[in-house]
């Protein structure tokens, strides 16, 4: 080919620098960087190059030949390091743009080594995806342009590759750019371009990668990029440790035990010193003066919820232990010898961060924090059969362990979830919920505001998953059906071989394999790849991946290997052969009209299933259906085709003890009814075309807002009847609008009834018509707390002959001046110990009604009642105070405080006994069953100490606000909220008492 005048100014730009890379490639470091063109000297080489391709016609592949090959690879890496912008750019401007046939042919032209440095994306030895491309960019550093247009606080970018520099294990998947991440991860951890460039920029003794032109300009991109790089390192080095949750999951006893890994990270480049402190870090990081003088170091623990300290850190078995060495190059060195250790008592009580705690000397410091949220997604630990980590592990079945402060969108509450709670020692936590992921689960918190990104089930970007027929089938952690398997001995003898039991995904022929998609980490949904755009292979007992269009796997179990775009998944499953039709589009389904389980699958039989409806044994959830041979297989266990309800309800044994007893059988759509009062004791197992869930009635507090406040003493109490609300109505917990939940309710033939003329004690009667007296007669629980049902009371009065006494159960009104009459004389504290010990509703009964709608609850009965018992009230009677605030729709502690002080004032004249009064009051608010927390005891207490004092506070959330209005009389502080939504609002909220320790203004 004949040079164009063009070409020969194109070859000789650059000349000395050429002959530099062309030695440097020689001894293996290709890096462009390390030529350290200008801006000046790049644009000269631009134009020359364009004016060259357009002397050919605009024809550049001539360019592809050893005379311009160096020259082009000088061109393409630092274009990449000046002009790059991101991914969503790419070439735009370029001038010459090459496929990767054409890269790869420049790499041999050049002389660049292609098994050194170009970078696979895949992990699978026998398979490549070579990133020729991104290869060839590292070569020119960073793309400066690219880091320099991000955020600097959300860069996640650049504090990545320096952890990777400075030797740590980082996964940098979730790149939006993988293939770039795979390049620079690569490069750096071989030791290649970018470890060299960027030791050339954190190493203080090497030149800076760039020319003196381009560094002359302190506001030049170039030295913006170097600002970010120190910064982002200073980031990758602030912390020593690295925490890892491993969680131990018994699924029998519903029980978590979890520890905490520290890992020591590399003091020194490249993963050297991990279990080394610097002097450096001491001063400038831990601020801790003159370490040269400082004779040992002892790390510890400190667990905390807010400013409140859960556990102290202990320094009797520190996790680490240094001692000086003497020597500024080496500073602290272990004495444990060991790269990591465990806390393995870890407080069950709630915490939000963990405190490495240093002691040098008599000094403590906290040197570093882990947050901890009431949310935790962990990964199975591959050989160990029931332990998690938080560390993330591509394609291992994962969950989410999340608190009562979360709950599942909506569109995910079908999921299977199970309640347990985490266990150290005879210590137990609150309950949290263990929710399997398939595909994704998103959380919502009490606002109803979803927690983003959700939790997923994938590697990166991509995800392999087995069709799940949650309707269907009861996995177990929502991924797994049981395998089973004999080991045969050396004789073959398979009557004395041992069964072997494990977990497996269940595959249902080919089309029960997905790979998605997601375009970013921070993706909703995935899109299906097609089963085109991906291989699929299976190994062959000879160890050898044979193609599934090739030849189909037999049933058992199968290696799989998928490869997307270079990134390979191994997957282990079972394999049962089916191929969906029209008539049978799933493998397995319930046929609810005959009660049968049926199968498409070869050689298994259908299940004729017969559920008996029996009150002393609780039929299970599932059949097993078996799936294989004797010497292999799997047991699936498949809901029951019934659709109807089975209410349980806790009761005592004979011997006393409470267990669960199944009382009734309801129809799919048959109305069930519970009476609020003891509605926790019930559950219904519901058994419908979404599987089988079972749900209880938990949170009363919340379901007793749901219904009227009956403060009114005009109401009838027969009235009472009336009120019933479904379960779905008064919590989202329970969606069963067939279940219903009453007040009272008439009955022919109540039990238990009690007569009373509220002087006398309570008796007990047969029958409404035993009652001769004015009064009322009432369904105790005294002697039975666990009632079917609760029968609506009846007020005598015996002055009213015309009352026919035939009338049912319950439907008697009475009138305003019988009712004065009864009830003048009444003592409310005596009426409410009464009340107590036979454990029915209190706004049954009237005196309670009077002094709740005059607002004399506080000087009728709970002062007599602290003066009863001289200020130290037992817990029982705090117990029922609170039950009885509950129940008519108040809080105690919102009452205001003026009408405290109003009266007590009314009826407590000597000062001494105020004070009294006042410090009983204090301490009867701190007993409330309202905290959730230690942290928010303490703050209560805090806000306690100024409760009689307070008058002026910050700005603080919208709940507690409107709890300091009330407390401080503030007649509009609901702003026309009614009182019993508001209390929803106020008992669910974990952090009420948080923000009411700020109502004070910090002198």
């Amino acid at each position: 080919m004949t040079l164009t005048q063009q070409d020969i100014n194109l070859l000789n730009c650059l000349k000395p620098q050429t002959e530099r890379l062309k030695a440097m490639i020689a001894v293996g470091r290709p890096y462009v960087w390390e030529l350290r063109l200008s801006a000046d000297e790049f644009n000269d080489l631009e134009t020359r190059l364009k004016d060259s391709i357009h002397s050919h016609g605009d024809d550049y592949h001539y360019l592809l030949s050893k005379d311009f090959a160096l020259i082009l690879v000088i061109y393409l890496a630092e274009w990449y390091k000046r002009c790059y912008k991101g991914a969503e750019t790419m070439a735009d401007n370029k001038v010459i743009r090459l496929n990767s046939k054409e890269l790869q042919q420049l790499y041999d032209l050049a002389g660049i080594d292609t098994h050194t440095f170009v970078y696979n994306a895949s992990k699978n030895p026998d398979k490549t995806s070579y990133r020729w491309l991104e290869s060839l960019q590292v070569l020119g550093g960073l793309a400066i342009q690219a880091e320099i247009k991000k955020d600097e606080e959300s860069d996640k970018l650049l504090p990545l590759l320096c952890k990777i520099f400075h030797g740590e294990d980082i996964d940098l998947s979730e790149l939006k750019d993988r293939y770039r991440a795979v390049a620079f991860q690569e490069s750096i951890q071989r030791k290649h371009s970018l470890y060299e460039y960027l030791d050339c920029i954190l190493n203080k003794d090497k030149e800076l990668p760039f020319s003196k032109a381009d560094l002359a300009d302190k506001n030049s991109l170039v030295n913006q990029l170097l600002d970010r790089i120190l910064n982002a390192d200073k980031k990758a080095k602030k912390d020593k440790f690295d925490f890892e949750w491993i969680v131990t999951y018994t699924a029998r006893n519903n029980q978590m035990v979890r520890r905490l890994k520290v890992k020591l990270k590399p003091e020194a480049i490249g993963g050297q010193k991990r279990q080394y402190i610097g002097y450096d870090r001491l001063e400038d990081t831990w601020k801790v003066p003159h370490p040269e003088e400082i004779g040992r170091l002892l790390f510890a623990l400190r667990f905390m919820n807010g400013s409140h300290c859960v556990k102290e850190a202990s320094f009797k078995d520190p996790l680490f232990k240094y001692h000086n060495t003497g020597s500024a190059a080496t500073g602290f060195v272990s004495i444990n010898k060991i790269d990591e250790a465990y806390c393995l008592d870890v407080p069950t009580s709630r915490f939000d961060k963990v405190q490495v705690v240093m002691k040098y000397d008599d000094t403590l410091r906290t040197v570093q924090t882990l947050e901890v949220k009431d949310y935790l997604q962990v990964y199975k630990l591959a050989k160990a059969h029931n332990e998690w980590s938080s560390r993330r592990n591509a394609q291992a079945a994962t969950v989410v362990i999340f608190s009562s402060a979360y709950h599942l969108a909506e569109d995910y509450q079908d999921l299977p979830v199970v309640y347990a709670h985490y266990r150290n020692q005879d210590q137990e936590s609150e309950d949290y919920c263990w929710c399997p992921i398939n595909d994704k689960v998103v959380l919502e918190d009490a606002n109803g505001k979803p927690l983003l990104p959700p939790f997923f089930n994938r590697n990166g970007l991509y995800q392999v998953v087995t069709k799940k027929y949650l309707e269907t089938i009861k996995y177990q952690e929502n991924l797994y059906v049981t395998y089973q398997w004999k080991e045969l001995d050396e004789d073959g003898d398979e009557a004395d071989a041992e069964v072997s039991t494990d977990t497996l995904p269940v595959l249902f022929g080919r089309d029960g394999l997905q790979v998605l998609h997601y375009p970013n980490g921070q993706a909703n949904e995935g899109e299906v790849v097609s089963s085109n755009k991906y291989d699929l292979e299976w190994l062959q007992p000879n160890g050898r991946y044979m193609d599934w269009n090739e030849e189909q796997p037999r049933q058992g179990v199968v290696r799989l290997r998928v490869t997307v775009q270079g990134i390979v998944f191994k997957y282990k499953v079972f394999y049962v052969p089916f191929v969906p039709s029209a008539d049978t589009p799933d493998p397995i389904w319930r046929d609810f009209q005959h009660t049968r389980i049926c199968t498409a699958l070869k050689g298994v039989n259908d299940i004729q299933d017969e559920f008996n409806k029996k009150l002393d044994k609780e039929e299970p959830d599932t059949k097993q259906l078996t799936v294989g041979t004797d010497q292999e297989k799997v047991l699936i266990d498949v809901y029951r085709p019934v659709l109807l309800k089975e209410l349980s309800q806790k009761k005592p044994d004979s011997d006393g003890t409470i267990r669960n007893h199944v009382i009734e059988y309801y129809g799919a759509d048959e109305k069930i009814e519970i009476p609020l009062i003891n509605c926790d004791q019930f559950s219904v197992r519901d058994f419908s075309k979404k599987g089988v869930r079972t749900y209880r009635l938990t949170k009363r507090s919340t379901v007793y807002y749901g219904f009227p406040t009956f403060d009114d003493p005009n109401m009838a109490i027969s009235n009472y009847s009336l009120f019933k609300k479904s379960a779905a109505e008064l919590t989202p917990e329970i969606p069963l609008k067939d279940l219903f939940i009453y007040i009272c309710k008439p009955e022919d033939q109540p039990h238990n009834l009690y007569a009373w003329n509220y002087h006398d004690e309570p008796e007990p009667v047969d029958s409404v018509d035993d009652m001769k007296d004015k009064g009322i007669v009432f369904q105790s629980l005294k002697d039975n707390p666990a009632p079917r049902h609760y029968a609506s009371p009846k007020e005598i009065d015996v002055a009213d002959d015309s009352d026919d006494s035939g009338e049912d159960w319950g439907d008697e009104d009475w009138g305003d001046t019988a009712e004065e009459e009864i009830h003048q004389e009444e003592d409310p504290m005596a009426c409410f110990e009464m009340i107590a010990q036979h454990k029915v509703y209190y706004f049954l009964f009237q005196p309670f009604i009077d002094i709740v709608h005059d607002g004399d609850v506080i000087k009728r009965l709970l002062l007599p009642l602290m003066q009863k018992y001289q200020y130290h009230l037992p817990e029982y009677t705090v117990r029922e105070l609170y039950r009885f605030a509950v129940e008519f729709h108040f809080d105690w502690m919102l009452i205001s405080r003026k009408k405290w002080n109003e009266q007590i004032e009314g009826i407590i004249h000597d000062d001494e006994e105020k004070l009294k009064i006042e410090d009983a009051v204090i301490d009867f608010f701190r007993q409330t069953p309202k905290v959730t927390d230690e942290r928010e005891q303490a703050c209560l207490n805090e806000f306690l100490d100024r409760y009689w004092e307070f008058n002026a506070y910050p700005k603080v959330d919208d709940i507690a606000e409107k709890a300091l209005r009330m407390i401080l009389g503030d007649l509009d502080a609901l702003h026309g909220q009614d009182m019993k939504d508001y209390l929803k609002e106020w008992d669910e909220c974990r952090f009420k008492f948080i923000e009411l320790s700020k109502a004070f203004k910090k002198s």
